[in-house]
C-alpha cells in the first residue's frame, strides 16, 4: 500500500439514494474501493491513507457531504 495504512468506513445510505450516493463517492480522490454489502451497513470503503488530517478531510468534508450518506463508522487497520 505504499507507506499508507487501510481504513475502512462503513456507510449507511438512506433508501433511495444508493446509485446517487455510489456514483458520488467514486469520485472522492482518496477511495480506493467501493463495496455494497448486506446487513446493518449499505456500503463499506476502502481508503488508503496514513495522515490521520488527511484520513479526516475525506470523511468529514467530502463523503459525509454526499447526499444519502446517513452514518459512517470508520475502522482503521491494525496492521
Amino acid at each position: 500500500m505504499n507507506g499508507k495504512s487501510a481504513n475502512f468506513v462503513l456507510i449507511r445510505i438512506a433508501v433511495g439514494e444508493e446509485d446517487y450516493a455510489y456514483h458520488k463517492l467514486r469520485e472522492i480522490e482518496g477511495i480506493s474501493g467501493i463495496h455494497f454489502v448486506y446487513g446493518q451497513y449499505d456500503m463499506v470503503l476502502v481508503i488508503e491513507e496514513k495522515d490521520s488530517t488527511k484520513l479526516r478531510d475525506i470523511i468529514m468534508k467530502k463523503i459525509r457531504g454526499v447526499k444519502g450518506v446517513i452514518e459512517t463508522t470508520t475502522l482503521v487497520a491494525a496492521d
